[in-house]
């Protein structure tokens, strides 16, 4: 009678604790991973951002005619709200104050939809999570009579510009 025997088969020990240093190097990194993406979001999150840069421009409008009072246009890709009112002429920041994101103009007021913060029309936040009012633009008028708004520069809140 023939039996096969098979030979024992040696595990060669260095071999062995390479893998599992290998896979203990690698879950510890995927692990590392992980906990340092969740906590630059949470970061993200909580920590309110400056606003953002604008741009150093200045954008060139049309004549203060062209604007009668109750109009609010948006400029700049939606990033800046001309409004004219009867006390004269502003420019908003359309940058929520909460975490930086693009607020959209409603009929009143703005809301930004990446957190729910509400500001009236002239900037004031109404509902949070934003606690700041929103950035007043310095508007002027050049000598051929446009008007024109300077993106990275800010005013107090309430300096209407009369045209």
């Amino acid at each position: 009678m023939n039996k096969s025997c098979s030979k024992p088969t040696i595990v060669d020990p260095s071999r062995k604790s390479g893998r599992r240093s290998f896979l203990r190097l690698t879950s510890t990194l995927a692990g590392l991973l992980s906990f340092s993406t969740i906590g630059a979001a949470i970061a993200r999150f909580c920590l309110p951002l400056k606003t953002r840069q604008l741009s150093s421009r200045i954008l060139t409008l049309g004549r203060p005619r062209e604007y009668p009072p109750g109009t609010k246009v948006q400029l700049q890709e939606g990033r800046i709200t001309l409004l004219s009112t009867e006390d004269g002429f502003f420019a908003v920041s359309n940058t929520c104050t909460h975490l930086g994101c693009v607020l959209q103009p409603k009929k009143t007021g703005f809301i930004c939809t990446c957190h729910g913060s509400y500001f009236n029309d002239e900037g004031s936040a109404m509902r949070g999570p934003a606690q700041r009012p929103l950035s007043w633009l310095r508007l002027g008028c050049w000598p051929n009579g446009h008007l024109y708004v300077a993106c990275d520069e800010e005013v107090n809140t309430g300096t209407y510009f009369k045209a």
